[in-house]
């Protein structure tokens, strides 16, 4: 094969995130092409992503390209994939999990902002989770890049905003930051992992799975599998969280109710991935039928 195309978004995370996936191909000894894209979802920068309602606006476009052949690879993060993709392909690869919780970019921590601060967010999950700790803040939604977002917030007069850890980091942004309490605050499914896309029985998917983390694909999987078994999208307001070890999985699920003035949480433990219907049959027959899940 004389070089991998791998198809991204042009900001200046997805890009990070390809040169990471490049890397490891090329200390395997192949070419890295990289190719960018602009999609659907970064035309819209003014709905809060909850409200445009479909799982996956980022990735229907790129992942498209890998089929007509313009590409070998896309290269996504995970928690921006649908649970269900085109049948003929696959997820070939994830790097190392980077850190999955959020983050507060702000002067001060959540708990010592003064009453009527207001802090920035496009997800609804954020939301109610900093509404459900700190009911006397104003939560507004936060749409663009990083680079955009962190210019509103200050340009705009909000106090701090959330954001991933992993982005944080991956992009080394001088910023001051605190990191948020995944018990308390858990994170998007998937968040943090660097996924990547390809079609079955591709050479390219041969190639991949060389630089496949088993640990963080186990841990994928257990979070994307009860995503997928509860219908659940990006509008719901839901955590799930799966940490690996060698005593098993731990999975956190924090599901709010619909309108964000309840929430229940759950903490299972599981041998194996193998057991993961057990986790969504005992999350589907204690989720209250008030808070509006049709599971």
């Amino acid at each position: 094969m004389k070089a991998i195309r791998l198809g991204t978004r042009p900001s200046r995370l997805a890009m990070a995130q390809t040169e990471m996936v490049a890397y490891s191909i090329k200390k395997l000894g192949y070419s890295v092409e990289i190719v960018k894209y602009l999609s659907e979802g970064d035309s819209d920068l003014k709905s809060p992503l909850y409200s445009i309602g479909r799982t996956g606006v980022f990735v229907d476009r790129i992942n498209a390209l890998i089929l007509s052949g313009e590409i070998d690879a896309a290269v996504h993060s995970a928690k921006d994939i649908p649970y269900t993709i085109d049948e003929r392909l696959q997820i070939s690869a994830v790097m190392p999990r980077g850190s999955f919780e959020d983050a507060l970019v702000s002067d001060m921590p959540l708990s010592m902002m003064p009453p009527g601060s207001t802090i920035g967010t496009s997800s609804l999950r954020r939301k109610y989770q900093i509404l459900y700790q700190r009911s006397d803040l104003k939560v507004v939604n936060l749409r663009g890049n990083i680079d955009t977002r962190i210019e509103k917030m200050r340009t705009e007069g909000m106090a701090g905003m959330v954001m991933a850890l992993a982005a944080i980091e991956r992009l080394h942004l001088g910023v001051r930051y605190w990191p948020i309490d995944p018990e308390k605050y858990v994170p998007a499914p998937n968040q943090g992992i660097i996924a990547v896309v390809s079609q079955k029985g591709s050479e390219a998917s041969d190639i991949l799975s060389r630089i496949n983390d088993s640990a963080t694909y186990r841990d994928m999987m257990a979070e994307r599998t009860i995503t997928q078994d509860l219908r659940l999208g990006c509008s719901t307001p839901v955590g799930i969280l799966s940490r690996s070890s060698g005593k098993g999985m731990r999975i956190l699920a924090q599901f709010f109710s619909m309108d964000g003035s309840d929430m229940i949480m759950f903490d299972q433990h599981i041998e194996d991935l193998h057991d993961i219907g057990d986790i969504v049959s005992y999350i589907r027959d204690n989720i209250p039928e008030e808070y509006g899940y049709n599971l």
